[in-house]
């Protein structure tokens, strides 16, 4: 399962860290954590089993991780997929409350976007090929997006990865 503790505090101690709490139902496996956050919007995502396939979920902190409202999959759909499937996520939250979500599916790469603190994702797109997706914003949404390609053979490790970055001035 997905949980989490947050601390409040003055001094690195365990008396100082609040309870823990399940992010996620339980059924299923979840895998794959990602933390993003601006002041005391704070949003968790991961990879998740429950529904036979692997989705995206979340979960909003409203209050800098002391509680956290029911996760739910983000709900897009990649050409050719499930709805929000997936694996591998990375999330950033925008001083204006924007969330982004950027995740792997059949080994691609694509972008999920919701306003309103995350009311309601949609698909931003399909970014590229290749697993293993960072996603990186300023306080403008813009950023960049660096994520792993394969290329060559895939049992040879000293030829089969090139870096690959996707930036812009702004995701909107």
């Amino acid at each position: 399962g997905v949980h989490s503790r947050a601390w409040s505090g003055v001094e690195w101690s365990l008396a100082e860290w609040g309870p823990t709490l399940a992010l996620d139902t339980g059924n299923g496996t979840s895998t794959h954590v990602a933390l993003g956050g601006r002041e005391s919007l704070l949003y968790a995502a991961w990879a998740d089993n429950r529904s036979g396939s692997w989705q995206i979920y979340v979960a909003p902190s409203f209050d800098a991780g002391q509680s956290f409202a029911p996760d739910a999959a983000i709900g897009v759909t990649p050409k050719k997929g499930k709805p929000s499937e997936g694996e591998h996520p990375s999330v950033q939250v925008t001083a204006l409350g924007e969330i982004y979500v950027a995740y792997q599916a059949q080994a691609k790469v694509y972008l999920a976007h919701a306003a309103n603190e995350g009311a309601g994702f949609k698909a931003w797109g399909y970014v590229g090929p290749g697993q293993w997706p960072h996603l990186a914003l300023n306080t403008v949404a813009g950023g960049g997006l660096a994520w792993e390609l394969f290329t060559g053979n895939p049992n040879d490790l000293d030829t089969k990865q090139t870096g690959s970055v996707f930036t812009m001035d702004g995701f909107e």
